[in-house]
């Protein structure tokens, strides 16, 4: 089966990848699924469908959306469940805590969620969401 359109950037970087020619450098080539052709070095190719088993998908299929699409969907998702419990904080407050421990998410969030949260605490200080804060 020819492999989905989709993976030809992928394909092409690293096929123009110099030291993967070097591991193999006969050539080969692969039908893509716009009825192309990708002529490269053996090398390069070993090293695309290894990198798509490692991903657990399939190259006769679109390629998988990055996985930060699935941590925006999530975090959304938090908001989404946060906002349909009633309680005495704001609501916001639910999913920051969550995002400071997940490790998904990079520290450059966090520390926007921590400051969030610090701030808010400046007034709060008794409220048991602020208790342990200081703790990353």
């Amino acid at each position: 089966m020819p492999i989905h359109v989709s993976w030809k950037s992928m394909v092409k970087s690293m096929l123009g990848n110099s030291k993967y020619c070097k591991r193999n450098p006969k050539r080969k080539c692969y039908p893509f699924s716009d009825g192309t052709r990708v002529c490269g070095c053996k090398g390069g190719w070993s090293v695309f469908f290894a990198t798509v088993n490692k991903m657990g998908a399939d190259d006769t299929k679109p390629m998988p959306k990055k996985r930060v699409q699935e941590s925006k969907e999530k975090i959304i998702q938090w908001f989404i469940e946060s906002t349909l419990k009633s309680s005495d904080i704001p609501k916001w407050i639910e999913m920051a805590q969550k995002v400071l421990v997940s490790p998904k998410f990079n520290e450059k969030i966090k520390d926007y969620w921590r400051s969030r949260l610090e701030n808010w605490c400046k007034s709060h200080g008794d409220h048991k969401v602020c208790k342990g804060l200081n703790k990353k």
